[in-house]
């Protein structure tokens, strides 16, 4: 039952109780209402988005999408995403990244620094178009090491940021690498 009034005077308890009356003392109140100013996201799956030039375009598919979303906000958000190697959601395996083929890359130094190469490209690219909000999402994405397809949703793992797994810990792979990335591409506030 979405509305009824009973829901409306609070005698139904249910689910919807509180999001109805809210609607409806919202609907009557005196007060104005404004939304705060909202940004662009810029998803980063893979080496795909931070290497080789995007179709129809000079620049890699990052930075093409920050040169366009600053025409609608100076506030940006990248949510990246590293492949965590897990045959369920208690076992953690290995850490990988995707190649521009979205194929899996085992983590290790090299990709590492490969990481973070292009995560200061595309960061400080956004430092330069002028934005003045960045926000940085790091997740993890379970996929199981032999047959590539999700095992688990990401928040049902219990991944501590210094748990390592085939000598290397979220720290490493995305943490410290896009820490580095922003650090070398934005001035310090």
């Amino acid at each position: 039952m979405l509305f009824s009034p009973s829901a409306a005077s609070g005698a139904h308890r249910g689910p919807y109780a509180q999001l109805v009356i809210i609607t409806f003392m919202i609907g009557v109140a005196p007060y104005t209402i404004r939304a705060g100013q909202l940004g662009a996201t810029v998803m980063v799956n893979g080496f795909g988005d931070l290497e080789g030039a995007a179709r129809g375009s000079d620049k890699p598919v990052c930075q093409t999408v920050v040169q366009r979303a600053y025409k609608f906000s100076d506030i940006v958000s990248f949510a990246l995403s590293v492949s965590a190697m897990a045959p369920d959601e208690y076992t953690l395996d290995s850490w990988s990244y995707k190649d521009p083929t979205g194929n899996f890359i085992p983590a290790s130094s090299d990709t590492i620094a490969r990481w973070q190469r292009g995560l200061q490209a595309c960061l400080s690219f956004a430092v330069k178009q002028g934005f003045k909000q960045i926000h940085i999402l790091g997740h993890w994405d379970p996929v199981h090491p032999v047959l590539y397809r999700p095992t688990t949703w990401r928040n049902l793992m219990d991944i501590k940021p210094y748990q390592k797994a085939a000598g290397l810990s979220y720290n490493d792979v995305m943490i410290q690498p896009a820490i580095t990335a922003l650090s070398a591409g934005a001035p310090v506030m």
